[in-house]
């Protein structure tokens, strides 16, 4: 992937009106503000496939374009912006007496979190086995056969036989 980290962009240059391209060589990506028009974001998407397959970008390297959404940033895109030191609505804190200690401190804004990452450290469960997969089908398939079927067409109930 390319860099675009020396152009020293920062985070506040995005509106939430607005949707951008950054064209960083190995990828191109568009950001879309979350209150940004719906023609805008079509058509920088498609503005950022076609810069994608013009000449001159590096042999035998597949383009991707990314699409970014306000708050649900990658890190990849994150890491392009001067001074965007956030891991899902964390602050990170690198002061000396962190880094000295090669310890990562993150300051954590329970307010701004948007997803619950714990499920991600539980155990695995187990696959349920070919057997009891079959079973359960045969369970549930005389079940559905059982239900009773009602259409509702404006404001008359139909049952389906």
């Amino acid at each position: 992937m390319g860099s675009c980290s020396h152009l020293r962009l920062l985070p506040s240059l995005l509106s939430s009106k607005g949707v951008y391209i950054l064209d960083c060589t190995g990828q191109i990506f568009v950001w879309i503000g979350k209150h940004s028009q719906r023609l805008a974001r079509a058509a920088a998407w498609k503005l950022a496939t076609e810069m994608s397959k013009l000449p001159g970008r590096p042999d035998g390297i597949d383009i991707r374009v990314v699409r970014e959404l306000e708050e649900t940033e990658s890190v990849g895109f994150r890491h392009q912006f001067k001074g965007w030191d956030t891991v899902a609505g964390n602050k990170i804190d690198y002061t000396k007496a962190n880094m000295a200690s090669n310890e990562l401190v993150v300051k954590t804004d329970r307010t701004k979190n948007v997803a619950d990452m714990s499920p991600l450290f539980l155990p695995r469960v187990k696959p349920t086995s070919e057997e009891d997969a079959q079973l359960l089908q045969a369970e549930w398939a005389e079940d559905l056969e059982s239900m009773k079927i009602f259409v509702l067409e404006g404001k008359k109930i139909y049952s389906v036989t």
